[in-house]
Formats: C-alpha cells, structure tokens, sequence
C-alpha cells in the first residue's frame, strides 16, 4: 500500500501543477484577450475621430462663408459670371428682334370695287 500512496501523492503533485500551469495558461490568454479587445477600442475610436474631422472638413469646405473667406476673388468672379450669363439669357429672352415676329398687317377692309378683302396698306397705294 505505500507503494500506491506514493502514486498517488505524485498524481496529486501532478494535477496541482497541472492546475497552475493552466491557470498560467489562461491567465496569458486572458492578457491577450484584453489587449486585443484595447487595440480593437483603440482603433474603432481612431476610425471615429478620423469620420468626425472628415465631416468637420467637409462641412467647412462646403461653407459658402467658408469659402468666401478663403478664397474671395475666386466667389466674386463666379457670381459675375452667372450674372452676366443671366443677363445674356434674360436679354435674348426679352429683346426677340422684329424678324421673329410676324408683323401683323393692316386690318383687311372690304373694297367695294372687286368685291373682296384686301389690306388696307395695299388699298392706300393705289
């Protein structure tokens, strides 16, 4: 029986070093598991701050007051070119010269000489 009993207080010394080298093992592999979930944190909020100073930039270079700001003679130059390109529209549009109209004739007038309608600039020359 002491042969046994030596057995088993090896299997004993066995399986409790057996256990701490397992609570090591999982000890390191919970450094890991935290470091990764840090890193993992860290860089979703880097990508955060990244999107934020994006729309900061982007709403800024989209500012009109912005731009005037940055660059005036740029703005004054693009708003007298729309408005002389307004002006060139709206003046073709209002000022259409006579040949596109039809003039209208005179209001025909009955002639009582050959009995028919003709118009009234026709009837004064002759």
């Amino acid at each position: 029986m002491v042969h046994g009993d030596d057995d088993i207080r090896q299997d004993l010394k066995d399986i409790a070093g057996t256990r701490e080298a397992m609570t090591k093992k999982l000890e390191m592999l919970e450094d890991r598991v935290h470091g990764t979930i840090r890193e993992v944190r860290m860089k979703a909020q880097d990508i955060i701050e990244g999107a934020e100073d994006a729309t900061a930039r982007m709403t800024r270079a989209l500012n009109p007051f912005s731009i005037f700001e940055r660059n005036p003679l740029v703005v004054v130059s693009g708003v007298a070119v729309a408005a002389y390109l307004l002006g060139q529209y709206l003046h073709g549009r209002w000022n259409i010269s006579e040949d596109e109209y039809a003039k209208p004739e005179s209001p025909p007038v009955y002639h009582p000489a050959t009995q028919h309608l003709e118009p009234y600039a026709k009837r004064l020359a002759s």
